[in-house]
């Protein structure tokens, strides 16, 4: 009986050595937590965006808000879950201008500063 001759195509017929399940099985891991993390990070990424849009709709409103009433002074209110606080002042410099700055805060912290200056 002649004897086979071992072929690339003879060896590799016999599938896959333990090795090599566990070299790809280890590359496949390390894609998966790569992907995990990304994930992670697009998810509270998304969430920040939200909440500094939410912020600024909040922030322009009481804006639009305080503008039309002729605001002057200090006031601190809740609106759309967060922490409003607006103040007036007065700019000195070659043009002098009045600043309305308001602070948007969330339970987290400040989220956003608006300042408006009007010349007078």
């Amino acid at each position: 009986m002649p004897k086979k001759e071992k072929t690339l195509l003879n060896m590799r017929s016999r599938g896959f050595s333990l090795l090599e399940v566990l070299i790809a099985l280890a590359i496949i891991a390390l894609v998966m937590v790569a992907l995990l993390r990304l994930q992670t990070l697009t998810t509270s990424q998304t969430y920040n965006s939200n909440e500094n849009f939410r912020a600024l709709v909040v922030a322009i409103n009481e804006a639009e808000d305080l503008t039309k009433k002729k605001f002057t002074g200090e006031t601190q209110k809740e609106a759309g879950g967060f922490r409003i606080e607006a103040r007036t002042g007065t700019v000195s410099g070659e043009l002098p201008a009045e600043r309305l700055k308001i602070t948007v805060s969330s339970k987290e912290g400040p989220v956003m500063d608006l300042n408006l200056y009007h010349m007078k």
